[in-house]
């Protein structure tokens, strides 16, 4: 049978019984299996298909490449294999994001919601988090904003700026390239280096173990051993060493405190009036 016009008909069906069967209705095509009262969906397979739109509740797939974006409405998940998430691009999640094991993402990220992640967290770009963030393994990106509460289960680096709104925990090594500020509490419980400005808002506490070797409260520092600058300093208020005070010029020592005596090496100069017991 030659159509030179084309075929119309409602619906086709194979010549097998149990064979399935395509409706048309005005909006496309309907692909279904069994009997016709029945209506149970059917399967579509190609070896490639290229689409404008793709709509659906649920898809399973062993390898997905999106090269512009993507949108999940509900949840985006991975069932079979090590539960990963690999962006190249960039993540906006409107909602909450949870990773059971590592994420990766190639550019920034963005989360409307909280970030839960079971194991590492890697982003190549800038990562603002609206609610709280909690990664249990390594932390590593270029910024860090996050509204909330941080927490940290493995190192954290931030290679630019560090601002958490609320409290910071981390139980690892934390390496911050450039400023951090912390509203709340920071809690660094490994090794740590800060190549920026510190601003802890309140109180900030440096411990070695159980001893606290530095304590900062309100307009007072206080300092559980020996303290030494390097760099030009000014001290506004009273400096109490509690025992020995050593003012250097490079390797010459200038001024020595040793308990109850005051050693001068060079000259005295006294603007005011000077008085001497003795």
């Amino acid at each position: 049978m030659t159509a030179t016009s084309g075929v119309h008909t409602p619906w086709v069906r194979g010549r097998e019984e149990d064979a399935g069967w395509i409706e048309f209705p005005s909006k496309g095509l309907n692909v279904f299996h069994g009997a016709a009262a029945e209506r149970l969906w059917g399967t579509v397979s190609a070896s490639e298909a290229d689409l404008n739109d793709l709509f659906t509740r649920r898809a399973k797939t062993e390898h997905l490449t999106v090269e512009t974006g993507l949108t999940v409405d509900g949840v985006l998940e991975t069932q079979d294999g090590p539960p990963r998430l690999v962006v190249h691009g960039r993540l906006d999640a409107e909602g909450d994001l949870k990773a059971d094991r590592n994420a990766v993402v190639g550019g920034a990220l963005t989360v409307a919601g909280q970030v839960d992640a079971g194991g590492e967290l890697h982003a190549t770009s800038n990562a603002v988090v609206d609610g709280d963030l909690i990664v249990n393994g390594k932390l590593e990106l270029d910024a860090l904003l996050v509204a909330r509460e941080a927490t940290v289960g493995g190192d954290l680096t931030v290679n630019g700026r560090a601002d958490v709104l609320g409290g910071l925990r981390s139980a690892g090594e934390t390496v911050i390239g450039d400023d951090l500020t912390v509203d709340g509490g920071l809690g660094v419980r490994g090794e740590s280096a800060f190549s920026g400005k510190v601003n802890a808002n309140a109180h900030l506490s440096v411990r070695n173990g159980s001893d606290w070797i530095l304590h900062t409260d309100d307009d007072l520092i206080s300092v559980n051993g020996g303290l030494r600058v390097q760099e030009e300093s000014l001290f506004l208020g009273k400096v109490n060493a509690n025992g020995r005070l050593s003012v250097r010029n490079g390797t010459d020592w200038l001024v020595h405190v040793n308990d109850d005596q005051v050693a001068i090496q060079g000259s005295l100069r006294v603007h005011g009036a000077f008085h001497s017991d003795s």
